[in-house]
């Protein structure tokens, strides 16, 4: 028998997709978006111990030898490891994670002088439809309109970022308090953990409140102590070596 069928079009070849409801995708997965205190802990303390004791064990090894460039390595991966809760403290609830918060901040974010209010609302407004992709998004710059020369140049703009950071947080702090006028700007264009070097908050998302104050004194205290203890010979040059060099890598 011949077959009078009209051969299928190719509308009618497409597979059916039925759209699939984005409030029950969230229904489904909302276990999975609840944050495990235990994980959170026991992640961050994990890599934090392990990252500190490869940086002290890096900074008594011999120069160059296998124990402290192996040393070196496994500090940088587990500090990485650390410093990128960051990202997490910016998306917890506000008012949760307190004790968390206040750990992570001591013994690593005001270490590495990047504590978490740098982060809070930049990372935030980047989420947003509307700022994504912006100029106002202070974790977007559109490499792939760039020259590689000015690829390269921002590459290598990296090995200032701890220098600035110690900085803004040794040299503007105390300063922006003798000079008024100075510290708006500080918080507006020298507060942010951003990609682009030009973001500055909104005025309304400058939050110079009492936990951010504590941060920034915190930051302040910490890395002016270890700069005098260095300066007068208490601690070695290399501290702050080590310091700088796992930073620029981290």
């Amino acid at each position: 028998m011949n077959d009078t069928r009209q051969p299928a079009t190719a509308e009618e070849n497409k597979p059916y997709v039925k759209e699939f409801p984005l409030r029950e995708a969230h229904h489904l997965v909302r276990d999975l978006m609840t944050p495990n205190p235990w994980i959170y802990w026991s992640d961050f303390l994990f890599h934090i111990t392990l990252g500190w004791a490869a940086y002290f064990t890096a900074l008594f090894s011999p120069l160059f030898s296998l124990w402290q460039l192996g040393s070196f390595v496994v500090a940088v991966l587990a500090l990485y490891r650390s410093a990128i809760f960051v990202h997490e403290l910016a998306h917890l609830k506000k008012g949760t994670f307190r004790n968390f918060r206040l750990v992570w901040n001591i013994i690593c974010g005001v270490p590495f002088m990047i504590p978490s209010f740098t982060y809070d609302g930049v990372h935030n407004d980047h989420h947003k439809p509307d700022v994504y992709g912006t100029t106002a998004d202070g974790e977007y710059l559109p490499f792939a309109t760039r020259k590689p020369a000015e690829m390269v140049i921002y590459v290598l703009l990296s090995f200032l970022i701890p220098v600035a950071l110690a900085a803004r947080f040794v040299l503007l702090t105390p300063v922006s308090y003798l000079i008024p006028p100075l510290r708006r700007i500080v918080w507006e264009r020298a507060s942010s953990l951003t990609i682009d070097p030009t973001y500055r908050r909104a005025p309304d998302a400058i939050r110079n409140d009492l936990n951010w104050q504590q941060q920034e004194l915190g930051a302040f205290v910490f890395g002016a102590s270890v700069i005098a203890l260095v300066w007068f010979g208490v601690f070695p040059l290399s501290v702050l070596i080590l310091w700088y060099l796992i930073a620029v890598s981290v």
